[in-house]
């Protein structure tokens, strides 16, 4: 079944085809689509997105692994040290 365009496509495309300005989700660049619900500016931007979550998870399982390592090795200074550059990040945020 053939897609019927309507005028106002065809003279928003004009000659190029792209009819819509959008912004990528995960560079934040401009990019021009001939699709509305066009989300990414490149297969790039599209895969490293849906990476984001399981690297954020590794960071996160690292970060843990380390602090229980000071914890064992009773590195209390290192670890309070680590609590108040924490603390002092978050009055900011």
């Amino acid at each position: 079944m053939a897609r019927v365009m309507h005028e106002t496509d065809r003279a928003l495309r004009g000659l190029t085809g792209y009819a819509y300005e959008i912004k990528c989700v995960f560079c934040g660049v401009f990019f021009r689509s001939s699709r509305i619900d066009a989300s990414f500016c490149s297969s790039t931007c599209r895969s490293r997105f849906s990476r984001q979550p399981a690297k954020r998870q590794a960071r996160l399982d690292r970060a843990r692994v380390a602090v229980l390592e000071l914890l064992d090795h009773d590195e209390t200074e290192a670890l309070q040290e680590i609590a108040q550059l924490i603390a002092d990040r978050l009055r900011t945020l």
